[in-house]
């Protein structure tokens, strides 16, 4: 009996919205309509609620309310599946990327533990507020790739929105800025790349082992932004969101004026993230220049008012 098409044909079962037909799943996995039969009985025999629908447009349903325990499969069957479910790219879509990211979930369930360190002085949380496992599934195989030397299989969402699949030899994970990034040797590109891992739709391990290459992760790590110029930032705010500037530009470039307005002053790199970064400050903050960045601040908030049936 193979495991990974038992574990497929319950995943289409629990993620199908309808009836699945025993010939629909013969073919999807390319056995016989006989085997399917007895995937099914080994699968009920586990006490999973399967109905079968007998007819002429019979099939197999799966009771609405049924949720796989997360003790289901053990941490290494959790892998395992991943990397079958993974590997499927005749099924390369929303629904298998969601199964995919489903498992992840389920997979973190079985270790609690959201710290990647732990200790008196220093504690690096995975996670987020939110989501104290966000990032864990992805990071963990990450340093398995990378302990057991095998190539990934990536999809990736740039931030033009444009997604690439990809295959990827990880050699560190680094946290800057906040932000969770991986870096490594990249396939499609024949170069070192970083990668942000919230950008990380999937991710699964090959059978292909890799030899790391001559890299500076450091030297990547100070290399200017690509296509991407600086300006000089000049801009006015509340006192009331001092600390977020403090972090972002730095407390040397901030002086107080008189009354409640606090300025900065800085080299910054004139990017799409720039602008989304000022929006995320709302009303508490005020380009004084460029002049340019004031427009396309201007020009955004009016989509937003019309977005919201304001003229």
């Amino acid at each position: 009996m193979q495991n990974s098409v038992v574990y497929g044909i319950l995943m289409t079962l629990l993620t199908s919205r309808e009836k699945v037909s025993r010939k629909f799943l013969a073919e999807k996995y390319e056995i016989s309509e006989r085997t399917v039969r007895r995937y099914i009985d080994a699968l009920s025999g586990g006490d999973i609620p399967i109905q079968t629908i007998r007819g002429k447009n019979g099939g197999y349903t799966i009771a609405d309310n049924y949720r796989i325990d997360h003790s289901f499969f053990t941490p290494d069957e959790y892998d395992r599946l991943l990397t079958c479910v993974g590997a499927l790219s005749s099924f390369d879509d929303d629904r298998n990327r969601n199964i995919i990211d489903k498992l992840r979930q389920l997979s973190q369930s079985l270790d609690h533990e959201q710290y990647l360190l732990k200790s008196d002085t220093l504690v690096i949380d995975s996670g987020t507020w939110a989501n104290p496992h966000y990032y864990r599934g992805k990071i963990e195989t990450i340093n398995r790739s990378i302990a057991d030397g095998v190539t990934l299989n990536m999809r990736y969402i740039d931030r033009n929105e444009t997604a690439s699949e990809r295959l990827f030899d990880p050699y560190s994970l680094i946290l800057k800025e906040g932000v969770w990034y991986v870096y490594g040797w990249c396939h499609e590109r024949s170069d070192f790349r970083l990668f942000k891992l919230s950008r990380i739709r999937s991710l699964y391990l090959t059978d292909t082992p890799y030899q790391k290459r001559p890299s500076d992760v450091y030297g990547k790590l100070n290399e200017k932004f690509e296509n991407a110029r600086q300006i000089e930032l000049h801009i006015e705010f509340s006192p009331s969101i001092e600390s977020d500037v403090e972090e972002w530009l730095g407390t040397e470039v901030i002086t107080r004026k008189k009354g409640d307005v606090m300025t900065a002053q800085a080299l910054v790199y004139s990017s799409g993230s720039l602008l989304k970064k000022l929006l995320s400050f709302g009303s508490a903050v005020r380009v004084v220049s460029p002049a340019y960045l004031q427009e396309e601040l201007l020009t955004e908030c009016k989509r937003v008012l019309v977005a919201y049936g304001v003229e």
